[in-house]
């Protein structure tokens, strides 16, 4: 039975702060369609055209946001779920892998059911996010 507890506990470990990463993606969304939707009418009531948004930007943007969420998460969850410090690097590599494909088929779910796809809703900025949140989270992290 203990050792039942010990499994379940490192599986905790292990896809806790994977859903911790996904929970702020999904805020950093929602936020994000929040201002996209206010940018959209802003511009439609001005009669202005809508400028794609420059790559490197959102690249920067979203990365800068990932980290402020990675400082957000340590003010919540102070010490890294993942004990083991080879688990935590394999966390730096393999989580925000997971949460950009979390965020491509968010993306992909969006446009099927006719919502528009924001630029996290693809895996390249959810991979910017989630990596910087987990960087943050391994370096800061008592």
């Amino acid at each position: 039975m203990e050792l039942f507890f010990e499994i379940i506990l490192f599986l905790l470990e292990i896809f806790g702060e994977l859903i911790l990463q996904l929970i702020f993606e999904l805020i950093c969304d929602f936020i994000s369609r929040g201002v996209v939707n206010t940018l959209y009418w802003e511009n439609v009531l001005k009669k202005r055209e809508n400028k794609p948004i420059n790559p490197i930007i959102a690249t920067i943007w979203y990365f800068v946001f990932g980290a402020i969420a990675g400082g957000l998460s340590i003010l919540l969850l102070p010490n890294l779920l993942i004990k083991l410090h080879w688990l935590s690097i394999a966390n730096i590599l393999f989580t925000p892998i997971i949460a950009g494909c979390c965020m491509l088929g968010l993306g992909v779910f969006r446009s099927k059911i006719g919502n528009e796809k924001i630029l996290l809703n693809t895996f390249f900025y959810g991979f910017c996010f989630a990596l910087a949140m987990a960087l943050v989270r391994f370096f800061f992290c008592s």
